[in-house]
């Protein structure tokens, strides 16, 4: 599906800035928004004269801005190619104390919801991504030095937040890492408990409200710590959704040195989205096992424990109490899988996580699943999966 330029850039900044846009026409009606927002509790939603007031001096010449309590801005970028187009970003909060001034926003537009609708925005991060779509969508490039005397000539603007804040934006002395809110956490992890995709993406595309904590001075430090945790906490809701322990643990050390090497901030995120997804994949391998049968859960969780033995089918019918043959007969007509398959099956899938997240060596992941040998191990390996366990390495491991 062919996405053009103009969308791509709101998806990506309604992500990364985490605020809402919205296209209105010349007479405030919605054309179409991006990014979450409440739409009883939003000042663009509920002041309609308000949202005149905002659009009515937009131009194509430049983005337009409107502070208000000092701490509280919106952005205007209007098109070339159509006058009658004003994308609206905002509100967003760029001070601290977003709660209180939150308040003071309901109170001034006399919003009766008690539904929060403000999210944080760090004010370089807003108006270089105001900056950016009006470039896209117009011809007229501005420079940060120009967009710099608008935000000075936004009369709403105190000197203390002039001085503090937008020479900040300017001179890049100052990158305030925001604080994930613990409601957006916690869907997260049940999503990943749960195995459910659709409901983990839309949590990670929620706007943010607060700030993330700072957890190192080096920016590059401080998010790799951030990203660290969030790889952990996805590892405590595999585990909860079904995942064994090991196997989880496993994806950890990998992500984690995953997450060491790379330079870039912007490759913590993806490692860490990936992992999330990753985690929730294995619940998902988990949930498919049938456990209306209590012998075959059982029969299945004698194999995960062990794991690193040879396991024979007379060794796990005798732990059960039955007959070889009955157990063999019934795994399969239950399950549609052969038992002593069944079993190989689980311990190449257990070592192809090895051999994605860990540095154990190929012989050594072989002794430690039970194969007689090096050779054997790749044999099946190879049999299962189509390929080495050298070669599945160099195309999924954590290098």
């Amino acid at each position: 599906m062919h996405i053009s330029l103009e969308n791509y850039v709101i998806e990506h900044i309604t992500m990364t800035a985490h605020c809402p846009i919205r296209m209105l026409c010349n007479a405030g009606r919605l054309i179409q928004s991006w990014g979450a927002h409440n739409n009883e509790a939003d000042p663009v939603s509920t002041n309609a004269d308000f949202v005149m007031s905002l659009i009515h001096n937009a131009s194509p010449a430049h983005p337009t801005f409107h502070v208000e309590l000092s701490g509280v801005i919106y952005g205007v970028v209007k098109t070339e190619r159509n006058t009658n187009e004003n994308y609206l970003f905002g509100p967003v909060c760029f001070e601290e104390n977003l709660t209180e001034i939150e308040h003071k926003l309901k109170q001034q537009h006399k919003i009766v919801s008690e539904q929060s609708f403000l999210t944080y925005c760090n004010l370089q991060h807003f108006c270089s991504s105001v900056l950016l779509l009006h470039n896209v969508l117009n011809k007229n490039t501005l420079m940060l030095y120009e967009l710099y005397n608008l935000i000075y000539s936004i009369p709403d603007i105190d000197d203390k937040v002039l001085t503090t804040r937008t020479k900040e934006f300017f001179e890049y002395q100052e990158y305030e890492v925001l604080r994930n809110p613990y409601g957006r956490e916690l869907r997260e992890r049940i999503a990943i408990k749960n195995g459910d995709s659709d409901a983990l993406l839309k949590a990670l595309n929620e706007p943010f409200v607060g700030r993330y904590g700072k957890l190192a001075e080096d920016e590059l430090r401080s998010h790799k710590n951030l990203g660290i945790l969030g790889v952990f906490l996805g590892r405590i809701s595999a585990i909860e959704g079904g995942v064994l322990h090991e196997v989880a643990s496993t994806m950890l050390d990998g992500y984690v040195r995953l997450i060491e090497d790379v330079t870039q901030i912007s490759e913590v995120d993806i490692i860490v989205r990936k992992a999330k997804f990753e985690f929730l994949n294995k619940v998902v391998e988990k949930m498919n096992i049938p456990k209306d049968n209590p012998l075959i859960t059982s029969c299945m969780s004698i194999i995960q424990n062990k794991m690193h033995s040879k396991i024979t089918v007379k060794e796990l019918a005798a732990e059960l109490g039955v007959h070889p043959d009955y157990l063999s007969n019934l795994f399969h007509k239950l399950t549609g899988t052969k038992l002593m398959d069944y079993i190989t099956a689980e311990k190449i899938n257990r070592s192809k996580d090895m051999l994605a997240y860990s540095e154990y060596s190929c012989i050594e992941i072989a002794y430690y699943l039970g194969f007689s040998s090096q050779s054997y191990y790749s044999y099946i390996f190879k049999k299962n999966v189509g390929m080495t366990p050298s070669e599945y390495r160099n195309i999924y491991g954590m290098h």
